[in-house]
């Protein structure tokens, strides 16, 4: 019997598992990993840490494989987040820099006043935001520079770094990471000198891209006996992941991750369309002939991220049961209206200088409420950004695909689909970024034989029906639409 290992290198934690045909998870395990922030804008990670994530999670499922092949190996990731290594050694230079770091703003101001947005959104399908690589990258490389270090430098995305530690060849990674670098033309699906003049970057080495289902590199033999001679066939960012582990093969089928952010994509098909402000336009996936799949795109920072704040920080709750059996407790937020803008506000807003915002509270408040407000509040930017996707779409989404830990929730579920009122149908995997990888490395490896095959593997768990009523949904996102402007016009004056 034969399995597909499926690496899933996110911002909270690492997860490593193995897959059968069926696309069972036969073997997993996991380990968070630490985020270092200092309230500033900084965001990083140790890629040490990472790395001896990926490692120890890796073959502990190896060690407990038995007698089952390894037909495979596929990687999902962060996107965005990158680290700078010194090209001749490899090493790391720089801490792993995540998409949550906001230190580049007033670089990426600079920019837009000097007209450049226009053009990168036209080659890229991207803003230009400190959550793209190229702006922090500029800002790290001189840094470097600065403190007198004359080595060659060269950028690595998350899969890039994961995928040479462990096979010891030159940085490769995919069209889908490549695309939310800020540097990639996703028309001609190469990096682009001219993106690289801009951000002033042409002293920076870059991985080489490959299609998304692809042989890309055996495996060190000294990783496991069990990898030996296994070669990565997919690479995969995150949430590209999670749309083909949704089965969102076809044009229009939409799914959201509630993770750490949150993120809806849109199957777009094959021709790539125009960006919208506040939404992007990204690679979905690249074929080994050519052939691109795009998604459209919107981008939530806060989503899982507001509980983790609550329990770790706030102490309100132990665990996220615990934070469920909370919301679950009350009827509605009691009035409290919480603006999750912890490092500014994504799509459609795009809006980073705006902070978080709790409103509502009254002697009434208990700590019940505040857990759902949080919770509707991931509803509600996602709301926000479904409206902005309809905007640019012939014909409006109709089914809404989750996925991710908190759509574990059905307080969140339901609530989202009454405010959508549309069907929204949670993934019986809520890991659909770890089967997105496996499904792309089992595509590279020929384990499935095509799209249409893994789209059969998809299984919904329970599927959420809007609740009829016309004046509550509007009444709700009314007085969140009224939070989001207290929210942006305080942040004006502070």
């Amino acid at each position: 019997m034969a399995v597909v290992i499926a690496i899933d290198a996110g911002t909270s934690s690492v997860k490593v598992s193995a897959l059968d045909e069926a696309a069972n998870t036969v073997l997993s395990a996991s380990l968070e990993t630490t985020v270092t922030t200092d309230g500033m804008g900084k965001a990083e990670q140790d890629p040490t840490e990472v790395w001896n994530s990926v490692l120890w999670c890796l073959r502990s499922v190896c060690d407990g494989l038995g007698d089952r092949r390894v037909a495979s190996v596929g990687i999902t990731n962060q996107r965005e987040s990158f680290l700078l290594v010194d090209s001749k050694t490899m090493e790391p230079l720089t801490p792993l820099i995540l998409w949550l770091d906001r230190r580049s703003e007033k670089y990426c101001e600079g920019l837009k006043n000097q007209g450049y947005e226009p053009r990168v959104s036209e080659l890229t399908g991207l803003a230009i935001d400190p959550y793209f690589s190229a702006t922090k990258a500029k800002m790290a490389l001189a840094d470097l520079r600065e403190a007198g270090l004359d080595c060659k430098v060269t950028l690595l995305t998350v899969d890039s770094f994961i995928a040479h530690k462990l096979t010891n060849q030159p940085p490769l990674t995919d069209a889908s990471n490549a695309s939310r670098t800020l540097l990639f033309d996703t028309d001609k699906m190469r990096f682009s000198d001219e993106l690289v003049d801009i951000f002033e970057l042409s002293e920076l080495g870059l991985p080489e891209v490959k299609s998304s289902f692809d042989s890309f590199q055996a495996i060190a033999q000294e990783i496991h006996p069990k990898l030996r001679g296994v070669e990565i066939t997919g690479i995969l960012g995150d949430q590209q992941a999670s749309l083909l582990g949704q089965g969102c093969i076809r044009f229009g089928m939409a799914k959201n991750t509630y993770g750490t952010g949150s993120f809806i994509l849109v199957n777009a098909g094959e021709i790539r369309p125009q960006p919208s402000h506040g939404l992007l336009v990204s690679v979905a996936w690249l074929m080994p002939d050519g052939k691109a799949t795009f998604a459209i795109e919107g981008s939530i920072f806060a989503c899982g991220s507001i509980l983790r704040w609550m329990r770790d920080d706030l102490k309100i709750f132990k665990d996220y049961q615990e934070a469920s059996l909370l919301a679950q407790s009350v009827n509605d937020s009691g009035g409290v209206v919480l603006v999750p803008a912890f490092e500014g506000l994504g799509s459609p807003h795009l809006s980073p200088s705006v902070r978080a915002s709790i409103t509502g509270i009254s002697q009434g408040t208990s700590k019940a409420h505040i857990v759902r407000g949080a919770i509707e509040a991931m509803a509600f930017q996602t709301q926000d950004v479904i409206s902005a996707i309809n905007g640019l779409l012939e014909k409006p989404i109709e089914n809404l695909r989750v996925d991710g830990g908190a759509a574990i929730m059905d307080t969140l579920c339901q609530f989202q689909a009454d405010q959508l009122g549309i069907e929204v149908s949670r993934s019986a995997s809520l890991e659909s970024t770890t089967l997105g990888a496996a499904f792309a490395s089992g595509l590279g490896s020929g384990f499935w034989s095509n799209m249409e095959e893994i789209a059969t593997l998809h299984e919904s768990d329970r599927t959420f029906m809007p609740t009829k009523s016309k004046s509550g949904p509007k009444s709700r996102h009314d007085r969140w639409s009224l939070a989001l402007e207290h929210a942006k016009r305080f942040s004006q004056h502070s």
